[in-house]
């Protein structure tokens, strides 16, 4: 015979004890995830004041070398804009060879070179700042330039700071309406108070960083003295209104996290032979679809009896195979040989070559593919 027994009820001192620790728990969590929180923030104000150090010396070496400042945007007489002040400080902060892949003769957004910008650098981001890409693909900026030091057309040295380095400034966390890094018009004015909208500058509750031209990074809180942003503001040189206009454009910024990917198809031929080390780079666009093709070619001055144009011809076969889709195609030369592989890709617009040495026979052959709409030198 079975009895149900009702479970054994805990005494009350139990219950008491039980409350008790429950009590400790939930006051020790809110004493350390204040804490934990302070820390994470001040962990990040330390790596967005890091950034901006590394901004400041990118642009001493930039001076070191050049005896100037970088142009703010190199900006045509046409308007056509190509490329602004931090896309020439790249070889001063990131050890990449993203540099020397893009043509400064063409826009930085055109479609041949495009990719290339869609694509973060840890020194552009502040870290509490969600908004990483644009609403089109491309990695933000989230530092603007001194418009006095940096605008249109016109380079300065630190020389021209006639009220010392020490009472001006390069660049600064803005607050808002990023722009993509190699936007050409990447400057906006000091206005006081910081914070006081997403044209100003600061990105903290209580101020923000600035890089002082003598390289120094200081925080300026929101009560700082008008009179001394001021002072900052209009720190000679002046630029004039038309070196320092930009366009009536804003770039729609993005919180999510956009893909971005890159992998290597390594060829060999039969003498087990790569063209270089680092093979080809394949670009999958923002839906994940293979988008472009940079070829890393071989030196010919350092191995004269190599066939590159074999090993190049290899490769195209190799990428028309696996990748087909590619709309944009970067190789060492376009010549006879090898316009015969690259007119069977069916959806490639853009040839990006250093050579290009076609017969009227090859460009008959090129002028087949379907949508191929320019050859574009370098």
């Amino acid at each position: 015979m079975t009895t149900n027994e009702s479970p054994r009820e805990l005494p009350g001192r139990q219950w008491v004890a039980i409350a008790v620790v429950v009590g400790c728990i939930l006051v020790l969590a809110g004493l350390l995830l204040p804490a934990v929180h302070n820390a994470r923030q001040a962990a990040r104000r330390t790596q967005s004041k890091n950034n901006l150090k590394q901004l400041g010396l990118g642009l001493f070496n930039y001076h070191d070398t050049n005896s100037v400042l970088p142009i703010g945007g190199d900006i045509q007489a046409d308007g056509t804009a190509k490329h602004g002040w931090y896309t020439r400080l790249i070889p001063y902060l990131e050890a990449t060879d993203l540099y020397s892949r893009i043509n400064f003769d063409l826009p930085w957004d055109h479609p041949v070179q495009d990719y290339l910008f869609k694509r973060p650098f840890g020194s552009t981001l502040i870290p509490v700042v969600e908004q990483r890409f644009s609403t089109d693909g491309y990695g933000l900026l989230h530092y603007m330039a001194n418009p006095n030091a940096m605008h249109r057309d016109h380079c300065i040295s630190l020389d021209d700071m006639t009220t010392g380095t020490a009472n001006n400034w390069l660049c600064g966390e803005a607050a808002g309406n990023y722009q993509p890094w190699g936007y050409p018009f990447n400057w906006r004015p000091l206005n006081a108070p910081l914070n006081s909208g997403p044209n100003s500058y600061g990105v903290w509750p209580n101020g923000g960083f600035l890089c002082l031209a003598d390289g120094s990074v200081r925080f300026f809180s929101n009560a700082t003295d008008v009179t001394l942003l001021t002072a900052l503001a209009n720190a000679p040189p002046v630029a004039t209104k038309e070196q320092t206009v930009v366009p009536n454009h804003q770039t729609e910024s993005s919180s999510a996290s956009i893909p971005f990917r890159q992998q290597w198809l390594f060829t060999k031929d039969d003498r087990q032979r790569e063209i270089d080390s680092r093979g080809t780079e394949i670009t999958h666009d923002f839906g994940n679809q293979p988008y472009s093709a940079y070829l890393y070619d071989g030196n010919e001055e350092v191995d004269p009896i190599w066939d590159f144009d074999h090993a190049l011809r290899i490769h195209l076969r190799k990428i028309l195979e696996q990748f087909p889709e590619i709309r944009i195609l970067n190789v060492s030369v376009v010549n006879d040989q090898n316009a015969a592989i690259i007119a069977q890709f069916p959806d490639l617009e853009f040839v990006q070559a250093r050579k290009y040495e076609l017969s009227e026979k090859g460009e008959a052959i090129l002028k087949a593919c379907p949508k191929l709409k320019t050859i574009v030198h370098r």
